[in-house]
């Protein structure tokens, strides 16, 4: 494989040195979901001790286990946090950057194992009009299930709500990927093969958020600013722009 400085030209966004002296979260402060949940699991936003309890047997447990994450698993309104946050692998970028500031090859590839399971579990729609057939029905059922409905009503509520790829996930999950991606590249020491999964990987998200804002109108919004910030990057996993936008296929 070509090295990572071919394939995605003038990474990461921020000075090197800026990621060596600051946690993420300090350089990325989460959102309000985000940061409560971040601070509800582990106490703290510094990437070094969110690490150290990641790295105790039991982290992460109600999700399935650091090494065998259920990303599908609190698809529920009552739950649209919880499942927002281990669905924008909030957890990841910390392990990563820690393994790039210590040389850790064991902890660079568990985050890209974690990456390739995800993508592995969570396709994506397979086209553009299965895409916008699930985004009008997540937005159809947020209007009328979770902005509708009292509590009591909703804890009854069971039904996936299939928010894996829908709106913000895939936007905020793709800026984690690329920087793990970027902090790993030289600890991981990973086969051929396993680069290419990763390279797809961020591919297919890059390919959704492309095809999310053909049928979005332009309006004020965090969650629309982060979309197409997150599409900015990840642009940059094709060498030429002009592939995103005449391939008809997606990766």
């Amino acid at each position: 494989m070509k090295s990572w400085g071919d394939l995605l030209p003038m990474w990461p966004p921020l000075a090197e040195k800026l990621l060596r002296r600051h946690s993420f979260f300090e350089l990325y402060v989460p959102d309000g979901g985000g940061f409560f949940v971040t601070r509800e699991l582990f106490g703290t936003l510094d990437d070094a001790a969110i690490v150290r309890q990641l790295l105790e047997p039991d982290a992460l447990a109600d999700f399935g286990g650091l090494d065998h994450l259920d990303f599908h698993r609190f698809e529920r309104w009552r739950s649209i946090e919880k499942t927002s946050w281990i669905n924008r692998c909030y957890f990841l970028v910390p392990m990563a950057r820690q393994a790039w500031l210590t040389g850790d090859r064991e902890l660079a590839r568990r985050v890209a194992r974690i990456i390739r399971h995800f993508a592995r579990t969570c396709p994506p729609p397979v086209d553009r009009d299965a895409l916008e057939a699930h985004w009008r029905r997540v937005s159809r059922r947020l209007d009328e299930e979770y902005n509708s409905q009292d509590y009591a009503t909703m804890i009854r509520n069971e039904t996936d709500v299939e928010y894996i790829w829908y709106d913000m996930q895939p936007g905020m999950r793709l800026l984690h990927f690329l920087y793990s991606v970027w902090f790993i590249r030289d600890v991981a020491d990973l086969p051929e093969a396993d680069w290419r999964e990763l390279l797809t990987c961020l591919r297919q998200h890059v390919r959704v958020l492309a095809d999310q804002e053909r049928f979005q109108q332009p309006h004020p919004g965090n969650h629309q600013s982060l979309r197409a910030t997150a599409l900015y990057h990840g642009c940059r996993c094709w060498r030429r722009t002009r592939t995103i936008r005449k391939s008809a296929t997606w990766p």
